[in-house]
């Protein structure tokens, strides 16, 4: 069984999640920076949909260093039925 996992790595901790699509997980990911874009980027236009991620983790490159990223990877669920 595979299964998509999410890590983002943020200044107050890490969060994961898994999920059974990379769709749900890019949902995820794509969630996470609408929800926070205000509170970092205040007073900053949401960018369009299919830039919001890059530009999200870019930003706050620029802003705190490498203080947050994601990662996304497809990974066996060890012990799992096929």
């Amino acid at each position: 069984m595979k299964v998509w996992v999410l890590v983002i790595d943020h200044k107050h901790g890490v969060n994961a999640r898994v999920f059974a699509t990379k769709e749900l997980c890019d949902q995820a990911v794509f969630d996470w920076c609408k929800e926070w874009w205000p509170t970092e980027f205040s007073g900053k236009p949401l960018p369009a949909d299919d830039q919001l991620v890059e530009e999200y983790f870019e930003g706050m490159v620029n802003r705190w260093g490498d203080a947050e990223s994601h990662l996304i990877e497809e990974c066996v669920v060890e012990g799992a039925a096929s």
